[in-house]
């Protein structure tokens, strides 16, 4: 782990893109993307119609080509029976001198029901934005979003603080805060030719076991699947850690809780009970958040 980081929090796609826009106009040597879906005309700052213009992606990254500086795209290539990600449009849009687009896995020669679902932009391996949002349509919310539409009356329930509020003084630089952090990743035999490397799900495991209070996790796509006791089917086991530290926390005693926020229903359409929508269901059963529930059972 490093301790001399400087790392920012950005709250949302407005906040996002638009230090994303300022940095990428900045690069001087590499620029490096990966995501699930790129949608090469889209604009990431929206002050103005001219802003929107200049800061559209194909723009962008066009403009740092002619400056020299190489740039590298791992796009998702979706099933196309399945997705709309469109892919190829990306690549066939986004490809030129000095940019290279690869579209990947192909599924003749890799046959796994996965997806690339990373969302990085490195520039210059100098400054990274991780955490979750693709340079993609739908990407450009605002935090001051109406989160609820409706005007019916909702039940509420006190909850005390998990732990006392705290009032000290904090400065943040607006470069950021100097944080402690690591880098950690997953890979294997197929996908870099090395022993499969476990270092994201170990350190999600190690974290579950240190935790003194409260853990919270915000499963913020559907895809949250784990393994649990004798399941072999799925390798992971982040949801027998969560286990272990709740039955021991209830064996102590202790105060501990875990909060779990996750779609209601996965993302694909059709109804639940739908004679098309087999994957929807299919995603359902692998959810860890029913599987928690249910083993849950045995503890209280």
């Amino acid at each position: 782990a490093h301790r001399t980081n400087v790392a920012q929090h950005l709250v949302d796609g407005e906040e996002t893109f638009a230090v994303m826009f300022e940095h990428l106009g900045r690069a001087t040597r590499q620029i490096f993307i990966t995501g699930w879906w790129i949608s090469p005309h889209y604009a990431l700052v929206r002050t103005s119609a001219q802003a929107r213009l200049d800061s559209e992606l194909y723009t962008v990254l066009r403009a740092a080509a002619a400056r020299g500086v190489q740039v590298f795209v791992l796009v998702y290539r979706e099933h196309h029976l399945v997705l709309p990600n469109d892919s190829k449009f990306a690549k066939e849009s986004l490809q030129g001198t000095n940019i290279h687009v690869l579209r990947h896995p192909d599924f003749v020669v890799i046959p796994q029901f996965w997806s690339h679902h990373e969302k990085i932009v490195c520039i210059d391996q100098t400054v990274a934005f991780v955490g979750g949002l693709d340079i993609a349509l739908g990407r450009y919310n605002k935090y001051t979003v109406l989160v609820n539409r409706t005007r019916q009356r909702r039940r509420r329930s006190e909850i005390p603080a998990i732990l006392p509020y705290t009032h000290q003084p904090r400065t943040t630089s607006e470069g950021g805060d100097v944080v402690h952090c690591q880098v950690v990743r997953s890979l294997s035999p197929w996908s870099g030719g090395v022993k499969t490397e476990k270092s994201i799900q170990q350190a999600y495991m190690d974290t579950i076991a240190a935790a003194k209070h409260f853990i919270y996790i915000e499963a913020s796509n559907q895809f949250f699947v784990s393994g649990f006791d004798l399941d072999a089917s799925v390798a992971n086991r982040v949801v027998e850690a969560l286990y272990a530290r709740i039955t021991d926390a209830h064996a102590k005693q202790e105060t501990f809780r875990v909060m779990f926020i996750m779609p209601l229903l996965p993302c694909f359409e059709g109804a639940v009970t739908g004679a098309d929508s087999a994957n929807l269901r299919a995603v359902m059963h692998w959810q860890v958040g029913g599987a928690l529930v249910v083993y849950m059972e045995n503890v209280y």
